[in-house]
């Protein structure tokens, strides 16, 4: 990561006679036993295309990052953002 990629602190902020900007993120997701479930149970191409079909939920970190599995082929596995 570069140095100039990184936000400022908020005491820097402060410093600087701004006032912060405060931020939330609020969102759901379902139980991610049911997909461990299916891994355990499945080889992973059929465990990803449970995904893109949608009869399997995604794992919670691809809702926090907003990315789905739209395209899988053996040996390609294509995300959307």
């Amino acid at each position: 990561m570069h140095h100039g990629d990184l936000r400022p602190s908020r005491a820097s902020v402060r410093q600087a006679g701004l006032s912060p900007q405060v931020r939330s993120r609020t969102y759901s997701w379902d139980d991610p036993s049911v997909s461990a479930a299916a891994a355990r149970a499945q080889d992973g191409m059929s465990f990803l295309e449970g995904m893109v079909r949608g009869s399997l939920p995604p794992p919670p970190v691809a809702l926090t990052l907003d990315f789905l599995p739209v395209s899988v082929q053996p040996g390609c596995v294509v995300f959307e953002f």
